[in-house]
């Protein structure tokens, strides 16, 4: 066998194992580079950032050194992107082709997936919403569930994209999994969980590919030794997110969604849960009208969080914890069904991080946090985020002692990659920079028209944009993807051209 480092040096050339195991492979000197660079960092155990422009071939240039060093070294890579898309891709085209590589180098890799919770069916909240009273004859969809339930009982995942019929968006929020509610091994559904069976593929595997929400959401990921990022430049935004809180009527009712069987047994639940939601969900609304919201309908918005102590703290949810926590401190709650007396404590301990996530904002003075309210087709919603992340994110995910590579297309700024490195309290990382392989002098033309009417004047600026992409569509050869600044324009633009091509 070959060792590693030649295999490294000449995978990437005309006659390497990469051109052999991929179709239509063509050398391209900038992904070779890459890939010396990654395998370095690797071994030497360095942080490594890397600007790669469009076309140089990233996923294969990481995963390949990544791949080698993980197999020969018995080593776990995590890698992580920001976007499911990229995931998917990894996952069903870059990993397969890395597969045959190291087949050709006499290695075997294994790989897999993990997703967020959400992307999971839940054979738990599943069983529980068929045994629901009354939920069949409320929303009708009692012949999909049991579709699903059949399909689980053989199921090797329960990734979403792989169920066998497409689920609507409401109904799956009350399917997918939800770690705050997960029974665990403690619970009756532990044997049958599919996304146990995920997580056990993923410790059997050399490489892991999750998502950043998921790298930084605590959850217990197999242990790595080594970690890649794609979509680097979206790191500190999804990091953002993770490092704030989030106040949503969501939250709110899928707590309660789980406590919905439960009053018969507990009839102390039946007054305070009857009417939470809606009184949560006017506290949100109300919130947000003395924030600028023009009401339901609105294009996406929000405006930073006036803290004049006029907001408290709806008195539904103070109702709904005394009553769960009478029952938790019940001395024979013992003696009631396991699985209920999960369901309490859970609930519980859900309700009281909402109120103290609420109060962190309605109440919260640190000068390093920024809280907004947020609107969307989706609804209010309350957060915070703290405005440096760069010390968090070195302490709890890129401070850990092991190799880390940070690429994307799109990381350096007018001072290179000194502003990307100083974001991530990276200061010390190694840097890479590499153009596109692509002609873009004889293979593309930028555009820019000056003519338009303002976008304030919508009527004129809509159809005076689609006149000119009608016009665009019309001269270029194959497909065209245009990109729309705001919902209104998306929803506007289109239906124009389709009226008109």
């Amino acid at each position: 066998m070959a060792g590693r480092e030649d295999a490294v040096e000449t995978m990437f050339g005309p006659g390497g194992a990469l051109a052999e195991a991929g179709a239509r492979y063509e050398p391209r000197a900038q992904q070779a580079a890459m890939g010396r660079a990654v395998a370095e960092a690797l071994d030497g155990g360095h942080c490594l950032v890397v600007e790669a422009g469009t076309g140089v071939g990233k996923s294969l240039a990481y995963l390949l050194p990544a791949a080698l060093w993980a197999v020969d070294h018995g080593r776990r890579v995590l890698v992580s992107t920001y976007t499911r898309a990229l995931q998917e891709q990894i996952l069903d085209k870059e990993l397969p082709t890395a597969a045959r590589a190291l087949g050709i180098l006499g290695r075997s890799l294994r790989y897999a997936m993990l997703q967020g919770a959400d992307n999971y069916l839940c054979v738990q909240r599943l069983s529980r919403l068929r045994q629901s009273p009354g939920f069949f004859e409320e929303d009708g969809h009692g012949s999909l569930l049991d579709e699903l339930a059949a399909w689980a009982r053989t199921a090797e995942t329960g990734r979403r994209a792989q169920l066998p019929r497409l689920v609507p968006q409401p109904l799956w929020s009350k399917l997918s999994r939800d770690p705050d509610l997960c029974l665990g091994p403690q619970g009756p559904y532990w044997g049958s969980c599919l996304y146990r069976k995920d997580r056990e593929r993923a410790e059997r595997s050399h490489i892991v590919v999750v998502n950043h929400a998921l790298l930084l959401s605590g959850a217990r990921l197999p242990p790595y030794d080594a970690l890649i990022v794609d979509e680097a430049h979206s790191l500190e935004d999804a990091a953002a997110g993770h490092f704030g809180v989030v106040v949503t009527s969501g939250r709110l009712m899928r707590l309660l969604d789980e406590l919905r069987p439960l009053p018969p047994g507990f009839p102390e639940l039946a007054q305070p849960t009857s009417r939470c939601l809606a009184e949560f969900s006017a506290f949100l609304e109300e919130a947000a009208r003395a924030h600028g919201w023009p009401g339901r309908g609105a294009e996406p918005g929000g405006r930073l969080w006036e803290a004049d102590g006029k907001h408290e703290e709806p008195a539904c949810l103070a109702a709904l914890d005394a009553a769960l926590a009478r029952l938790c401190a019940d001395g024979e709650l013992e003696a009631k069904a396991e699985e209920a007396v999960l369901t309490l404590r859970l609930a519980h301990a859900r309700l009281a991080a909402l109120r103290a996530d609420l109060r962190a904002i309605i109440e919260g003075r640190e000068e390093d946090v920024a809280r907004w309210v947020e609107w969307s087709p989706a609804g209010v919603s309350l957060r915070t985020s703290p405005l440096d992340v760069g010390p968090r994110l070195g302490e709890s995910l890129l401070g850990r002692g092991v190799p880390v590579v940070l690429t994307s297309a799109t990381l350096a700024s007018g001072a290179g990659l000194r502003g990307f490195k100083a974001a991530l309290a990276l200061d010390g990382a190694r840097e890479l920079r590499l153009d596109s392989p692509f002609d873009y002098e004889s293979q593309a033309a930028l555009l820019v028209q000056d003519d338009l009417p303002p976008p304030s004047d919508d009527k004129r600026y809509v159809s005076a944009l689609t006149r000119r992409c009608r016009e665009i569509v019309s001269r270029v050869p194959g497909g065209v993807f245009i990109r729309f600044s705001s919902w209104k324009m998306l929803r506007a633009g289109p239906a124009r051209l389709r009226r008109s091509i």
